[in-house]
């Protein structure tokens, strides 16, 4: 009877831990759709595993780190990991502290800044020992974002949503006519 509970824990905690086989030759854009893909589908660890691939294969992109680490830190702000995702936000936001910012792509500084506003709602403010002892978060400021999309309303209804993926709708888009 012992040998079966036993198999029986070693079958559930092996289910758990899926470990992807990941092609050395997929490209960027197929490791970023398939990672969308698993997180859809809530499988947040292999999700993990292929922006852990596009970031360790990539990281002379920076276009393509910044992407990768937005994402899994929105991974582990999907999984309530709130500490952990507000940590590697703040470090990802430190990327566009530097005079090249204007090279980078603009839309995860703007998702950072807003799952790090979620973050705080949800969590608190941030109580790590780097702000109690005096150190800050990067304040929250919404330049000119008059878009919709940057509404309140908007981002309530779409909390889990915050990626860059599910921002732009071209149809709504269309204010020129």
């Amino acid at each position: 009877m012992c040998v079966f509970l036993a198999l029986g824990i070693l079958f559930f905690v092996s289910g758990c831990a899926t470990t992807v086989n990941i092609s050395e030759d997929l490209a960027p854009s197929e490791l970023i759709q398939r990672a969308q893909e698993a997180s859809d589908r809530n499988r947040y660890n292999v999700a993990l595993q292929y922006y852990e691939a596009l970031l360790e294969r990539n990281h002379g992109s920076i276009d393509l780190v910044i992407t990768a680490e937005y994402e899994i830190a929105f991974i582990h702000y999907k999984q309530k990991k709130y500490q952990q995702s507000r940590t590697e936000l703040n470090s990802l936001l430190t990327y566009y502290d530097a005079p090249d910012e204007r090279f980078l792509p603009p839309q995860f500084k703007r998702l950072a800044l807003i799952v790090l506003d979620r973050i705080t709602e949800k969590d608190g403010p941030d109580r790590s020992s780097s702000a109690r002892a005096g150190g800050s978060a990067p304040s929250v400021v919404y330049d000119d974002y008059s878009s919709p999309y940057y509404s309140n309303n908007y981002w309530d209804d779409y909390d889990d949503n915050i990626s860059p993926y599910y921002i732009y709708d071209d149809e709504e888009d269309n204010d020129d006519d």
